[in-house]
């Protein structure tokens, strides 16, 4: 079973689709982009702008059925949006200065649950996160990136009726 996604805007436009495996899992993924550009040619801004707001995000989601009991998930996305205009400087007599703006995110995860020796439950992931901010004025750029990184697994045994014992590490 399949189903595909199309969405037409004035200022954009976005893809996306999902592929379904019965009693095995799914694919899915969209991406879109977005531009004002069509918009401030209609409507008068009180900024001059030198590019108009853009951005653009994609994403994607894997499920899928390991063995009998087990299930892997994945998840991937990523956006990013970029302008730049002219805004007025009061320490300049009013006078414009150029404002750059640019950023980037990306984020990815992955996640496994199942059985060992049919008695353990094991839970494991893995995530990844990454954000660039990138400001440019004509005082100076400014740079900002910052990225993350997490593991984590967990085994849990019940040996009964309230008994059970859990151990992990991140």
């Amino acid at each position: 079973e399949s189903r595909f996604d199309l969405s037409l805007m004035s200022v954009g436009l976005a893809l996306g689709g999902e592929q379904l495996w019965p009693e095995k899992g799914s694919i899915y993924g969209k991406v879109s982009y977005f531009d004002l550009t069509p918009y401030q040619a209609i409507v008068p801004q009180l900024l001059r702008f030198e590019q108009a707001p853009r951005t653009w995000q994609a994403e994607s989601m894997l499920r899928w059925k390991t063995g009998k009991n087990g299930m892997l998930k994945a998840m991937l996305q990523g956006s990013g949006s970029s302008l730049s205009l002219y805004q007025p400087d009061p320490d300049a007599g009013n006078a414009e200065r150029k404002v750059s703006l640019d950023n980037g995110y990306l984020h990815f995860n992955i996640t496994h649950q199942g059985l060992l020796a049919d008695k353990w439950v094991i839970k494991s992931g893995v995530s990844f996160t990454a954000n660039s901010e990138d400001t440019r004025t004509s005082d100076g750029d400014i740079l900002t990136d910052e990225s993350g990184l997490h593991a984590k697994i967990t085994a849990r045994r019940e040996w009964g009726k309230g008994v059970e014992m859990l151990a992990g590490a991140e």
